[in-house]
């Protein structure tokens, strides 16, 4: 590869061209480097003792030498001679300084190219360790620093632990596990931006650098959420780093930042998608197709809607048929909402369907099934958690409906016009072990109509205003379509709810219309 001064000859050879034809004073240049510079001092110093010559130097490295013949140019002795000395001076200095900023631009030039391409490489890469490790190849690769450390801090053990490392000097990282009341350096790097040590200024310093190295800088890497660690580079030498350098480490340091700000959101995307994929599982236990529950032969028919504002929800809607004439219908809501409600919800619709699966055809009665479903989720959950819950047995052969409400909405039975609410019969699930419930049983009627609810349905909120929509609203929406199938007796105060909220779900909800036949 071509030294500085060879890529450089060209445009010097053309200023001492230009500098002999104004002076009459032949200027060379030879590149070379500051050993091959030193001989030829000498050799000249010897050979021709009167020739001036001046070292041309970049950055502080010898790339060459200029040198001219002054006595033997036709000048006269004396000051004319003098005067082409301090011209071709001049020169020299002005070529220097070129030199120098030809030096600077090729090296940031350099620099960019090479920080691009780690910045291009760095997001395919998907281990985060590998990434890291490339970022500190490259702080060695671009600056006389001949090893490297990032240290990662851990908030569980409040400490600074080493996470990766790159040497070309097989540097001994001290304190590889660093307590933050400890770390005293590292909390200085974190609280200044960065810091730069050198051996024999402070006892401590020297403890904290490894046992070869000089000089040392410490950088603090942040990300959105605030410091996350700790970068080090250490070199042999006692020596300051060049402005260049800093801002060298200090690009590499915000693509530290870029990367690890990756690795997290790619960490919280997948937690996401895996969360997603396992609430969508939980949601599709919590679709039930009511109408299949109910036998063609049975003395009722039977529509239902539950629906969640997330995933999932905590909502109960429950039909469990137990012959052509009777059923178990159970509507519940759990404090809360999604993941913590859902979990109340599925004990209690377990229970509940554990009752059914082992009583048969003769289920327990209404208090005592609520009793026992009341004592596990006491067991199962904490005294937060609670849940109300209306559980009826319908029995259409002779005509008889026996409910106990555990603190729900009341549904309600409409006989024509008219209806009556269910009351309530203790307190809600999840409270008390103990707690004792009781029941009613009244008798239905042919066409009657039973609409069982959640809070999601008469507590929507008017789109733009203070208004609920209230027992009376839903009363209201059943009255003008009791005639209809049940099918579209839900559907209309569904699409009623929707109209008078403005659309969307604000909460969970859940509908159940059934209809003795």
């Amino acid at each position: 590869m071509a030294t500085l001064g060879e890529r450089a000859g060209d445009w010097i050879e053309e200023a001492c061209r230009r500098f002999a034809t104004a002076t009459g004073t032949p200027l060379e240049f030879v590149p070379c480097v500051a050993s091959e510079a030193e001989l030829l001092q000498r050799s000249w110093e010897t050979t021709y003792p009167r020739r001036w010559h001046e070292r041309i130097a970049a950055d502080g490295e010898v790339v060459g030498l200029m040198y001219g013949d002054l006595e033997g140019s036709g000048a006269a002795e004396g000051s004319e001679i003098a005067k082409v000395a301090e011209m071709a001076q001049l020169v020299s200095g002005l070529v220097g300084r070129v030199v120098t900023a030809s030096t600077a631009l090729e090296s940031r030039t350099r620099d960019l190219s090479t920080l691009v391409e780690i910045g291009r490489d760095l997001p395919q890469q998907g281990d985060l360790g590998l990434a890291i490790r490339s970022l500190l190849r490259a702080a060695l690769d671009l600056t006389p620093f001949r090893g490297a450390a990032f240290f990662l801090v851990d908030p569980s053990t409040r400490s600074l632990q080493l996470r990766v490392e790159e040497s070309d000097a097989e540097f001994d990282v001290p304190f590889p596990r660093r307590s933050l009341e400890q770390a005293r350096l590292d909390l200085a790097a974190i609280e200044d931006g960065e810091l730069l040590l050198e051996r024999g200024t402070d006892e401590e310093v020297d403890r904290w650098l490894p046992t070869n190295a000089r000089t040392a800088v410490a950088f603090a890497v942040h990300t959105e959420d605030g410091p996350v660690g700790t970068l080090w580079l250490f070199d042999r030498r006692a020596r300051q780093p060049s402005r260049r350098e800093w801002h060298v480490l200090r690009s590499i340091v915000a693509q530290f930042t870029s990367v690890l700000e990756r690795a997290v959101l790619r960490q919280e995307n997948m937690d996401q998608s895996r969360l997603q994929r396992e609430l969508e599982s939980v949601r599709g236990s919590q679709v039930f197709d009511f109408p299949r529950l109910a036998p063609q032969s049975a003395g009722y028919e039977i529509a239902a809607a539950c629906t969640s504002q997330h995933e999932v929800g905590g909502d109960l809607c429950e039909v469990l048929p137990l012959d052509d004439h009777r059923a178990i219908v159970a509507v519940g809501d759990a404090c809360g909402n999604s993941v913590p409600a859902a979990l109340v919800m599925a004990a209690v619709r377990g229970t509940i369907r554990g009752i059914h699966g082992l009583a048969g055809s003769e289920p327990l009665c209404p208090p005592e099934a609520v009793a026992l479903v009341n004592r596990v989720l006491c067991e199962v959950s904490p005294p937060h958690q609670f849940m109300s819950l209306f559980f009826g047995l319908v029995d259409t052969e002779n005509m008889m409906l026996t409910y106990t409400n555990a603190g729900h909405p009341g549904p309600l039975r409409f006989r024509g016009e008219s209806f009556e609410e269910c009351g309530s019969h203790g307190l809600l699930l999840g409270i008390l072990p103990d707690t004792e419930y009781g029941h009613e049983t009244v008798r239905l009627h042919s066409g009657e109509l039973l609409v069982a609810y959640s809070d999601g349905v008469t507590e929507v909120m008017r789109k733009g205003g203070r208004q609920m929509f209230r027992r009376d609203g839903l009363a209201e929406a059943v009255r003008e379509r009791r005639h209809l199938p049940v099918d579209d007796v839900l559907t209309g105060i569904w699409e009623d709810v929707d109209r008078f909220g403005g659309g969307g779900v604000a909460d969970d909800r859940t509908l159940l219309v059934l209809r003795v036949k």
